[in-house]
């Protein structure tokens, strides 16, 4: 006889699934939208951010038309947060798919997170406060209820790929955790432009930090000295130390999925080891988009070093491991 809590078991299940990913998209949200967390609650600062807050629509703090590309990326931010926010009231309220459900409660919480953060964005430095946000945003998760809505399908279809993934590519979830880590820290704030005095800035700073680099070698301090002489050199020595790290984790997770999966899904294995070893180089051109990115040599270096560093060191770990098991008595 089924135990009566068995039966719930998949509804639960599912709940979890929704919330979690409801969870994930409003973590990135915040991230995306408060990075690089430097507040400042004097009250000149917060005058300041008040005046250039963008208060008519449709029109940015120079008077300008807003730019379609800030517009499209607010959007698109909020799709996914209305989308599985739909999602998970109505697995909340153990409905199917298609049913019934208001969107209105999700439509306000939107609305209500768009406000909280534009609010927030007032005692944020190098942040502005804006309408425009507040509109675009709420629009991208109207996109996404109606998305939830209209296709049910597609819920039941993206939950059954993540929860096959989860259970038969664990080492792909954590290699992919890492892979998208190291871009959110390569690109926040995630300010792209196009404009060419915007790449004309990042082409110096690069050069600069190629003609300096053969002082870094000079002494066993020098990196020290080598460092401060660019402009936020304490973020720069973290990021450096992030970079190195992550691409340990990337090298020795793609060597954990070459000897895991090899033998059953060999063009997973391709996939891995070319996105791990064009991770860098591709997020270095990115940078010259992003303006507030400071394209530096060393990033690429501490990456595909750490990379390499990392599938040496997993390399021997396994060999060794390996080992063990052949000759218990060792």
């Amino acid at each position: 006889m089924k135990h009566p809590a068995s039966g719930n078991r998949p509804r639960d299940t599912n709940r979890t699934a929704a919330g979690i990913l409801f969870l994930l998209c409003a973590l990135l949200i915040f991230y995306e939208t408060t990075i690089p967390f430097r507040f400042d609650l004097t009250p000149s600062g917060l005058r300041h951010r008040w005046e250039r807050s963008e208060w008519i629509p449709f029109l940015d703090t120079d008077g300008s038309w807003l730019s379609l590309a800030d517009a499209v990326g607010n959007v698109l931010l909020f799709v996914p947060f209305g989308f599985f926010l739909q999602h998970w009231r109505l697995v909340r309220r153990s409905r199917e798919p298609g049913d019934n459900v208001s969107a209105r409660p999700s439509l306000l919480a939107a609305l209500f997170c768009s406000a909280a953060i534009e609010i927030l964005q007032l005692a944020l430095d190098r942040r502005i406060t804006s309408v425009n946000d507040l509109m675009t945003n709420f629009t991208g998760a109207y996109i996404g209820v109606k998305l939830a809505l209209a296709e049910p399908g597609l819920i039941g279809a993206i939950r059954r790929e993540i929860r096959r993934i989860f259970h038969a590519r664990q080492l792909v979830v954590a290699w992919f955790a890492v892979l998208l880590a190291q871009t959110l820290i390569a690109l926040a704030p995630f300010d792209f432009t196009l404009k060419q005095e915007n790449y004309q800035r990042q082409t110096l700073r690069w050069q600069y930090s190629w003609r300096t680099l053969p002082s870094f070698w000079e002494t066993s301090t020098a990196w020290t000295e080598f460092l401060q002489k660019f402009p936020h050199h304490e973020s720069l020595a973290a990021t450096l130390f992030a970079t190195g790290g992550c691409g340990i984790l990337l090298g020795s997770l793609s060597q954990l999925c070459r000897r895991r999966y090899n033998g059953v899904s060999p063009r997973l294995i391709w996939i891995v080891t070319l996105v791990t070893l064009s991770l860098y180089p591709v997020l270095t051109l990115l940078q010259f988009t992003v303006q507030s990115a400071r394209p530096f040599v060393l990033f690429p270096i501490a990456g595909i070093g750490g990379a390499m560093l990392g599938v040496l060191l997993m390399a021997a770990i396994l060999r060794l491991v390996s080992k063990l098991k052949r000759h218990p008595q060792l």
